[in-house]
């Protein structure tokens, strides 16, 4: 297994160095390392480019790469709610004067 893991890992790793950072690098080789340890190992089957490309697909969906902004979660803006605006936030100007 451990051959499969470190062609996984060497693929992994200049992806990540291409493209994104150590960080992203750092958790590819944890969860192939963690694959590794499943018995039996789903690495043991299939392509090995095909399970790089997981790995950092998966390791992407989960800490999504933004340069220049802060990781973690962020705070979404609820969907405004059907029907009319309340009366603070109508439209001013010509725009208002329209139906």
């Amino acid at each position: 297994m451990r051959p499969v893991v470190e062609e996984i890992t060497a693929i992994t790793d200049e992806f990540c160095a291409e493209h994104l950072d150590d960080e992203y690098a750092q958790l590819c080789r944890r969860l192939t390392a963690k694959l590794a340890r499943k018995r039996p190992s789903p690495l043991a089957r299939g392509d090995r480019l095909i399970w790089a490309a997981d790995v950092v697909h998966v390791i992407g969906r989960a800490v999504p790469h933004n340069p220049g902004r802060p990781t973690g979660p962020t705070r979404r803006t609820p969907p405004r709610p059907a029907g009319p605006r309340p009366v603070g936030f109508q439209k001013s100007g010509a725009a208002a004067d329209q139906p």
